[in-house]
């Protein structure tokens, strides 16, 4: 039995600096797949890759760009491959795990606001937008990619956010 993580949930390091809030829930994740035998296979970070440790927070229209969209599913085909090889060879793959809240590997929720990017140097109005950005009931950019590259090869897999209960019935 298989499931795919997003990045950050096995190395929490690699979230934006002082976002690292769910770091025992990641723990406690980990630990219960680990324990019900469930093999984890992580997925990279298109964040970390394109833009380092160093980043701010962004918004998912930030991301929403065909440069950013081609680099996720570019990283994820290798991964759609392995996918396919357990499946072809009758191994069970749970499904994966996302971060809500996330622009990029948001699962049913993201972070957004259409006025965010540009220079914050000398903007008066920067509290103004930071107090506007809304959850929206969406997926983040990369897991966007990731659904559409699953239904291009006809496979269906499970979506779960790291606080959903379902995964561990699940196993």
């Amino acid at each position: 039995m298989i499931v795919l993580t997003v990045h950050c949930i096995l190395n929490t390091e690699s979230i934006i600096k002082g976002l690292g809030n769910n770091v025992n829930k990641s723990r406690e994740l980990t630990k219960s797949l680990i324990e019900n035998n469930v093999n984890i296979i992580q997925l990279p970070c298109p964040e970390l890759n394109c833009f380092g440790l160093n980043r701010w927070g962004h918004v998912k229209e930030q991301f929403d760009n065909p440069f950013y969209r081609e680099q996720c599913r570019n990283l994820f085909i290798p991964y759609l491959n392995r996918i396919k090889e357990y499946i072809n060879n009758n191994i069970d793959i749970i499904g994966i795990i996302g971060k809500d809240m996330s622009p990029t590997c948001g699962i049913n929720k993201t972070c957004s606001e259409k006025n965010w990017g540009g220079n914050i140097e000398g903007r008066k109005n920067l509290s103004v937008i930071q107090k506007s950005v809304e959850v929206k009931n969406e997926s983040g950019i990369f897991i966007e990619e990731i659904k559409k590259l699953l239904a291009e090869s006809d496979i269906n897999l499970s979506f779960y956010d790291l606080n959903d209960k379902e995964i561990i019935n699940h196993i």
